[in-house]
């Protein structure tokens, strides 16, 4: 549930006007009285430097450089003085003090040639390009802490007891030549090559150069003599096929290793020197048309296989560190993407409607995995699983996922009205609860002990958890629709965009249940018989935050408006008074974005997460905002 943060405390205490824990169940400080009782500063500064030139010596030679620098500075502290007001469990104490410094540099530069030739000779026009590049980023962090003040009100690092800093720095460079050349005759057959060779700081040693290319060719049917469907204006055949690289992040070439400050070291990742890039083979086939200048569309068929993907495997145990990052997974998938454009309306004095549909369904899963398979989070990551699939435990909910060993006794159980098994003993209902007083009572049933009424988290002959596919986030379809109306000087835009299938896990719903926050816990004006504790629905949770649940899977479908635009030109034309200021025409618009949702969802973001991990945990939704747009032109 939400709370209200600016609700105001009867009795202000420490000049503060509202509730410092407005949330008398979760027992957390009120972040404005965070805030109200700190002094945060944060300073950003950002330099960018961008130089270009283009030289032409000949009509069929262009010779072009770009240069650009970018350095952003980020300073930050925060400084809590001793004995300021502070919350711990609920209840108002005294702060030890706290000073936080942080000083982050991002400094990069990038700087390009290219020459570029073309020339024509008969129906065949010849492009050809020539491109270098050269960037580099460094980045340096430096934090220091200092905590437990001997001083009430110095703020100066000089009266903190116990100090720790940190620093880092990375540094990454690139070097790359680009071969570029395209085909065309007489705009009917094209084709396109492209060569790049990189080397990359991010690549290993033994990997530090390496090859990509792209091949595409298109064939515009609609310009032979002989085709057949007059009412298309373009009608074209296309297929390209290209290998791109995924570098490794900045650690994985090296060894990590933690101190505590002591003089103990602590190895934990052993650095991969021999790391090389993730190679991904897209093949992409597609189908262009236009028809009577209305209508367009595309229809297009892409599969991609990505080889040498990270994993990160048990390190030799003689290293003495834990784990190593290799190249030994592949990943394969495919999508199928549609779009079609048209002109509903075409009135040059009346309405006119223009709509653009785009729909796409996408699959991937692994196909080689090169190591033990094991559960990343709600993931479980082994040969041919697909990504999008949520793996956990479940909860009970039909008398045959009880354990074997009560399959004599599965009479002392019974399905309540929310569908869960539960335990209630020999002569009792579900809806005994409040009447018998059982709710906090046990029952033992073949030696087990279940506490009455609550859900049961299924095991099995081992009595260990069970494990299996949960759901699957994958949607079905995703979908948007952009509409786009005009009459005279009058327009209107809306953007509905969702997906059809898919689930989405319930972090948030999970998190309230746990806490007792969530709104199925306040049992005011229900019956006797089905009223029921918060203990029964820290139950739901499996009494626990750290376990995925099947219970807290539900449908992702939705259908959201993601934007909507109304507005109106005043032309000069008409309005006199603009000419008379110099004015050609003013436009004013109203934009309003993520307006509304529709969706069965319960949680908070149907749409949180992402495509591979769809977990709504705790995170707003984006949020509603309107806006209004005045545009002048002289």
């Amino acid at each position: 549930t939400d709370v209200n943060l600016k609700e105001p405390d009867p009795f202000p205490k420490f000049g503060f006007p509202y509730k410092i824990i407005p949330d008398s169940v979760t027992q957390s400080a009120n972040p404005l009285f965070l805030q109200y009782g700190a002094d945060s500063v944060i300073s950003r500064a950002r330099t960018t430097i961008n130089v270009n030139a283009v030289y032409r010596p000949f009509q069929w030679l262009s010779l072009s450089a770009d240069g650009s620098y970018d350095r952003g500075d980020l300073r930050q502290t925060n400084y809590v003085g001793r004995g300021t007001p502070t919350v711990n469990n609920g209840a108002l104490t005294s702060h030890a003090g706290r000073l936080y410094f942080e000083t982050d540099i991002t400094d990069g530069y990038r700087m390009t040639g290219t020459a570029s030739v073309t020339k024509a000779l008969g129906g065949l026009t010849i492009r050809l390009s020539e491109r270098g590049e050269v960037n580099r980023e460094s980045n340096p962090l430096v934090t220091a802490t200092g905590t437990d003040f001997a001083t009430e009100g110095v703020k100066a690092m000089s009266q903190a007891r116990t100090k720790a800093s940190t620093s880092s720095f990375t540094d990454r460079r690139s070097v790359g030549a680009i071969t570029n050349l395209g085909l065309s005759y007489n705009e009917k057959y094209i084709g396109d090559f492209l060569l790049r060779r990189e080397g990359n700081s991010l690549f290993g040693r033994a990997n530090r150069w390496n090859s990509f290319g792209r091949a595409s060719a298109a064939w515009v049917m609609s310009e032979e003599g002989w085709f057949p469907f007059e009412s298309f204006n373009t009608f074209k055949l296309r297929y390209s096929y290209g290998v791109t690289g995924l570098s490794p992040d900045f650690n994985h070439q090296y060894e990590a290793m933690s101190s505590d400050g002591t003089g103990g070291i602590t190895r934990q990742t052993l650095g991969n020197a021999n790391i090389s890039p993730t190679f991904t083979k897209e093949e992409e086939l597609g189908i262009d048309l236009s028809y009577k200048s209305r209508l367009s569309g595309s229809i297009v068929y892409v599969r991609n296989a990505s080889r040498d993907v990270f994993v990160a495997i048990p390190a030799l145990a003689v290293s003495g560190y834990q784990t190593v990052r290799e190249n030994i997974a592949t990943l394969t998938g495919n999508i199928t993407e549609l779009t079609i454009q048209g002109q509903i309306l075409n009135n040059p004095r009346g309405l006119q409607w223009t709509a653009l549909i785009v729909a796409d369904k996408s699959n991937n899963y692994i196909k080689k995995f090169g190591r033990t398979c094991f559960d990343d989070g709600i993931q479980y990551k082994c040969e041919n699983s697909r990504l999008s699939e949520m793996w956990g435990n479940r909860l009970v909910r039909d008398k045959s996922q009880l354990h074997p060993r009560h399959a004599n006794s599965q009479s002392l159980f019974e399905m309540n009205d929310e569908g869960y098994v539960v335990a209630v003993g020999r002569g009792n209902t579900w809806r005994d609860g409040v009447a018998k007083n059982l709710w906090g009572t046990t029952v033992t049933v073949d030696g087990t002990a279940y506490p009455w009424g609550r859900p049961i988290l299924e095991r099995d002959a081992n009595n260990q958890l069970t494990y299996q596919k949960i759901g699957d986030s994958m949607a079905d379809l995703n979908f948007g629709i952009n509409n786009t109306f005009r009459y005279k000087d009058v327009r209107l835009y809306f953007q509905v965009a969702g997906q059809i299938g898919g689930d989405v896990y319930s972090r948030t719903n999970q998190r309230f249940y746990q806490s007792g926050d969530h709104q199925a816990v306040d049992q005011f004006g229900r019956a006797e018989e089905l009223k029921k504790p918060v203990g029964y629905y820290n139950a739901l949770t499996g009494n626990s935050n750290t376990i995925y649940l099947q219970n807290f899977v539900e449908s992702a479908t939705y259908a959201s408006l993601n934007e909507f635009l109304l507005g109106y030109t005043f032309d000069s034309r008409k309005f006199g008074i603009l000419k008379k200021i110099g004015m050609d025409r003013l436009n004013v618009d109203l934009v309003g974005r993520n307006l509304y949702i529709a969706s069965k969802y319960t949680g908070l973001n149907v749409r949180g997460g992402s495509s591979t991990s769809r977990i709504d945990d705790t995170g707003y939704p984006l949020t509603r905002t309107w806006s209004g747009v005045v545009t002048l032109t002289f």
